[in-house]
């Protein structure tokens, strides 16, 4: 899918809506790509392992306690494996439609859950963004 497209797309079912929305509530910078993808700088809290989170063409990216330039609040880029794994989930958005697919996402995580204890090895959205791309292996 391009990035017009799934930009598009992202933007008529309002997923990219909502993640601009958590944006904001969360704080931190947020910095917009050539792609339309957006990266916020913000997440906090060891609650969630998960290096980034995708709503829409929203990146909501985790500060690293370790990070010079996160505890700065300094936007500076995902590693590329990162990058590449939440774009697979933006287009996933776009496809599956943003309620739709927060609801598949969300079954397909408690699925997981049930049978191996951890929301990605049985995701089959995890599995299709890639698994090392995202960290989990």
């Amino acid at each position: 899918m391009n990035d017009s497209k799934r930009h598009r797309l992202n933007n008529l079912n309002l997923s990219t809506f909502l993640g601009l929305l958590i944006s904001k509530i969360i704080g931190g910078t947020t910095i917009q790509l050539n792609n339309g993808i957006y990266i916020n700088y913000g997440r906090k809290g060891k609650y969630n392992k998960a290096w980034a989170i995708t709503i829409g063409d929203v990146i909501l990216a985790k500060q690293d306690r370790h990070c010079n330039k996160c505890k700065s609040g300094t936007p500076h880029d995902l590693a590329d494996r990162i990058l590449r794994h939440e774009l697979k989930h933006s287009e996933q958005f776009a496809k599956f439609g943003g309620i739709i697919f927060l609801a598949l996402y969300s079954f397909a995580t408690i699925k997981s859950f049930i049978i191996y204890r951890n929301h990605w090895q049985g995701n089959i959205y995890e599995i299709q963004a890639g698994l090392q791309d995202g960290g989990y292996i």
